[in-house]
């Protein structure tokens, strides 16, 4: 029997998102920081991408 999980081939499409439109009204910042809106444009358009992403321990 075959798998139904990989009987069919996934279509995947990048993604078109305007983000510097809804970072203001989800999060209310004005601008993204650094190369965080590069990062958010790769993902979305289905490249490859790496970066780091710094944490703080001041919310603990």
């Amino acid at each position: 029997m075959e798998n139904a999980l990989f009987s069919a081939p996934a279509i995947l499409a990048p993604v078109t998102f305007p983000a510097h439109q809804i970072l203001p009204d989800v999060f209310g910042y004005d601008e993204f920081r650094g190369q965080q809106l590069a990062a958010i444009e790769a993902v979305l358009a289905m490249r490859e991408w790496l970066g780091d992403v710094p944490l703080s321990l001041s919310c603990l």
